[in-house]
């Protein structure tokens, strides 16, 4: 009751038949509803831990706007995560999103329960191993499960590597043959069995061509969501506290987002375009996030030599960037430049890309008003206070703060002073309370929400085995 009172969420529970304990919550308010029905092209799955007193895992799907940020699409609550009760949760969401069969690109880990369902359910999509998961993997599995060598453990790991970051069928192929001779028997049916089956769901020049995949390697806009829920929601919660909190995190999330894609959109650039220029006409017609990549095309293709590599006409490429976002890339510059033809073509972009487009996402109410009923609300108008009765108050407020502060060990101390330090500079600057969860936390999630372009060029390193930024291929 309480998500669909005051949080006007569709809410369905699956109850185990034999006991009729909740097995699975799912709930989805109008704002994850609508966002998904205009951006269903690509959707991350996966689930976090240590939430809910129960210990239910969350499993959350995320989906990608236009401007490159992720957005919550549906939230599941599992008691158990048996592939019957995944697949429910998966088939409810079908069910409740008539614009899913729009789905072409899945990213999970290699969760086989997971996968299983996903392909029952989306049977046009195509799967995509997180490929830090990929590598993260393989390190446990060589490392901690195989009774190898320090030395063969390198090696085996140099040329898993290798092959995640294959550039083309040739270079994977090449690879390949080479580490049968060089790795250990163990290693090699372990690969034939689990990896080189599905090659073309981890591989980088294979999901390189997955159309809709917007250049996303790995499950990185889920992971931030999850850490940003994990800062807010104290471990193993109540039901109601998880909810409370999960909403007043999520309303904060979308209204930092949106402040900043409205700041993005009425800013002024720093070099001025010439008028009715290709990047002018780009610029205008594209969000910040596509006209900054593909003012990235533009510049490449004015510099680009002969292209044998790919096969590119006025209006299509079968390049990565191209295959992946379905924005001009520099092959098509180039192509259109020798063909005398316009540089700008609002047909080369894929409509989601599109300012006007963009701009409906701000036509409506996205933080709806809480609805608590059978409460009578009374305005009382308090009188206005003086700056130095405002002093008084906040001044005692802080002296108990700073006595409760101190009775702790020095670690916690530090990161309270730090929590406070954070909070001043945040006042200081005039910023809303809202934007506190964005700026306070410890250092690891300070940049949570930083999902702007920046976070498709990421490092993510795991022991020897290292997740790089992807040029096309």
């Amino acid at each position: 009751d309480m998500l669909k009172t005051m949080y006007n969420c569709d809410v369905v529970i699956l109850h185990d038949p034999d006991t009729k304990n909740l097995k699975c919550l799912y709930f989805q308010d109008e704002y994850m509803r609508k966002q998904f029905h205009r951006y269903p092209e690509m959707i991350f799955i996966d689930g976090t831990y240590c939430l809910h007193e129960s210990r239910a895992a969350t499993y959350i799907i995320l989906a990608e706007d236009g401007n490159g940020k992720g957005f919550i699409a549906a939230v599941g609550v599992l008691l158990d995560e048996t592939e019957e009760t995944i697949d429910w949760f998966v088939k409810t969401f079908r069910q409740k999103n008539p614009n899913s069969d729009k789905v072409r690109v899945i990213m999970s880990d290699k969760d086989q329960k997971e996968r299983n369902v996903c392909k029952k359910y989306f049977p046009d999509a195509k799967l995509q191993i997180c490929l830090f998961h990929t590598l993260q993997i393989f390190n446990r599995e060589i490392i901690r499960k195989m009774l190898l060598s320090a030395e063969e453990c390198n090696v085996a790991k140099t040329y898993l590597t290798k092959l995640a970051y294959a550039s083309s069928e040739e270079s994977y192929n090449s690879t390949y043959d080479l580490m049968k001779s060089k790795v250990p028997n163990v290693v090699m049916e372990y690969f034939d069995k689990n990896w080189n089956p599905v090659k073309n769901e981890w591989v980088l020049y294979l999901t390189s061509q997955n159309e809709n995949s917007f250049l996303n390697r790995t499950n990185n806009k889920l992971e931030g969501i999850n850490k940003m829920l994990k800062s807010v929601i104290k471990k193993y919660s109540n039901l109601e506290d998880f909810i409370t909190n999960f909403f007043v995190c999520e309303y904060s999330y979308r209204t930092n987002k949106t402040v900043k894609n409205l700041s993005q959109m009425n800013k002024v650039p720093s070099l001025k375009l010439s008028p009715n220029s290709t990047e002018d006409l780009y610029r205008k017609y594209l969000t910040n996030f596509a006209y900054e990549l593909v003012k990235t095309e533009l510049e490449q293709s004015r510099t680009l030599g002969v292209q044998e590599q790919v096969q590119a006409t006025n209006n299509s490429c079968n390049c990565a960037f191209r295959s992946s976002m379905l924005l001009p890339c520099r092959h098509i510059f180039q192509m259109r430049d020798m063909n005398n033809e316009s540089l700008f073509s609002e047909e080369l972009c894929l409509v989601r890309w599109a300012k006007t487009y963009e701009e409906l996402d701000y036509s409506e109410k996205f933080n709806p008003e809480v609805n608590i009923q059978g409460q009578g609300v009374d305005i009382v108008r308090k009188r206005v206070l003086s700056k130095n009765e405002k002093f008084k108050i906040m001044n005692a407020a802080c002296t108990k703060l700073a006595k409760i502060s101190c009775e702790v060990s020095t670690n916690e101390f530090n990161r309270r002073l730090q929590f406070i330090s954070k909070l001043s500079e945040s006042w200081s600057n005039l910023e809303y309370e809202d934007n506190i969860l964005k700026r306070i936390g410890d250092s690891s999630d300070t940049e949570i929400f930083e999902e702007d372009r920046e976070e498709k060029e990421n490092d993510y390193t795991d022991g020897a085995l290292n997740v790089r930024n992807h040029e096309n291929v």
